[in-house]
């Protein structure tokens, strides 16, 4: 019994010593960094909070957030990849199609891996996956995209009460050209010297010549446009064609035979919140919360009266709608660290999942194509019902082409040009073409 003793004791102490000799520490911290392109003084406080709930949630897994307003897309591209080149750069990235498709196509987006892609495709609307998709650096489309915050078809914006004023339905929407024409010359008001008081219509013909072409681009679907598309291993393209010049004539008709719209008067979200103009086509319907916010008279108890979405009209009753719609979201770099990425991950599985995150884009109005925030107030309004209907219905990805914005600003300094007649509509879209596949040709297509 001693022995036994004696050897209990001498186990004890040598355990004593090595344990002497050991320190306990914390686990150590993996600090994700996050960058998002492009300032909004609405959303990115909301961005915050979210970021501000994950790491008080996952202490040893912060993230550091950080945008970058003063940031052209093309800067932006530029400073993540160089940044990351140097093992400086951000393991989340949040930013536009746009800019997330160039990433992806030059390697630096992770693909979504299929136990995240459950998790989304269980809360995303499922027409929705296609704004996630973009080609990588093999020619091959997969999904890159982990989470949309902000995001909204293209529409056409009707006022309601100049409607009434003119004899419509507070309800109405154009079925076709025709009777957007029509509406629009009635809406349209001037002051007793000629001058314009309120225009009917605005269309996007000057400015930003990227946005120009983004603006024209439903327009010219609905005419029953493809734009770009591969075909045997080579880039075509029809907007040179006759949906093309018919779209362009369109345009000329409001700014010239029917004088709806002049250049240099105010326009765009602005004007149409201002009621300076009657209609505003192709605008996001993300919109809608700076409408109702702006305006008193759109502003009711229960959320936006006042005015509409309607679907882009196509040329010909019976033609159907088409529009696209563009999204803003979170990404993972491809080039971060495996044990970032998997925490990375967790965030994106984080932010579907918990519903105090979807809380924040209900609290600003920010309508988000998941199906637990589309059928909740605000939502349920009829102007955001109306919203979701046209997204779901005729919606889709504007990203054509990885380089997608280079090609927006190519063919929207010809239509400019058109617009402000400086040259011929045939010989502006034949130029615009060949800018077009000149550009699309330096990615081979597959197909």
């Amino acid at each position: 019994m001693k022995e036994r003793l004696a050897s209990i004791i001498a186990i004890l102490f040598v355990l004593s010593v090595l344990m002497a000799g050991t320190t306990f520490s914390e686990p150590e911290k993996v600090e994700l960094v996050a960058w998002k392109w492009m300032g909004n003084p609405v959303l990115d406080p909301k961005l915050e909070e979210i970021i501000n709930m994950w790491n008080q949630e996952h202490p040893d897994t912060p993230i550091k957030f950080t945008v970058f307003p003063e940031l052209s897309e093309a800067e932006f591209i530029v400073k993540v990849e160089q940044a990351t080149e140097a093992g400086q750069g951000p393991d989340l990235i949040h930013g536009s199609d746009v800019l997330l498709a160039v990433l992806a196509s030059d390697g630096y987006l992770e693909s979504v891996p299929e136990d995240v892609m459950s998790v989304i495709k269980e809360y995303i609307l499922e027409n929705y996956i296609e704004l996630l998709t973009w080609w990588g650096p093999d020619g091959v489309k997969r999904v890159y995209g982990g989470w949309i915050s902000l995001d909204g078809p293209k529409v056409l914006f009707v006022n309601e009460y100049h409607l009434e004023e003119a004899g419509y339905p507070k309800d109405w929407c154009p079925a076709d050209w025709n009777e957007l024409l029509e509406a629009a010359i009635k809406l349209t008001k001037r002051n007793p010297d000629g001058s314009l008081n309120r225009s009917g219509l605005f269309v996007r013909v000057a400015g930003h010549v990227g946005g120009i072409f983004d603006k024209f681009e439903p327009i010219f679907r609905s005419a029953g446009g493809k734009l770009l598309w591969c075909e045997n291993g080579e880039w075509k393209t029809d907007i040179n064609s006759e949906p093309g010049l018919r779209t362009v004539q369109l345009y000329l008709d409001i700014l010239y035979k029917h004088k709806i719209y002049e250049m240099g008067f105010p326009g765009d979200s602005d004007a149409f919140a201002n009621e300076l103009i009657s209609m505003l086509l192709d605008r996001e319907t993300e919109y809608i919360g700076y409408f109702y916010t702006v305006n008193p008279r759109f502003r009711g108890p229960e959320g936006p009266v006042g005015f509409h979405p309607c679907p882009i009209p196509p040329p010909e009753k019976g033609m159907p709608s088409r529009t696209s719609s563009h999204m803003h979201g979170w990404t993972i770099n491809a080039k971060t660290s495996s044990e970032k990425k998997k925490v990375a991950w967790e965030f994106i599985k984080w932010l579907h999942t918990n519903p105090e995150v979807k809380k924040k884009y209900i609290e600003i109005g920010y309508w988000i194509p998941y199906k637990d925030v589309v059928n909740q107030p605000p939502f349920t309004n009829p102007v955001y019902q109306k919203g979701t209907e046209i997204a779901i219905e005729t919606s889709g990805s504007r990203i054509y082409h990885p380089k997608i914005g280079l090609i927006h600003n190519a063919v929207g300094k010809w239509l400019h040009l058109i617009f402000t007649k400086q040259i011929d509509p045939k010989e502006g879209l034949d130029n615009a073409a060949r800018d077009l596949l000149e550009i699309a040709s330096e990615i081979p297509c597959k197909g």
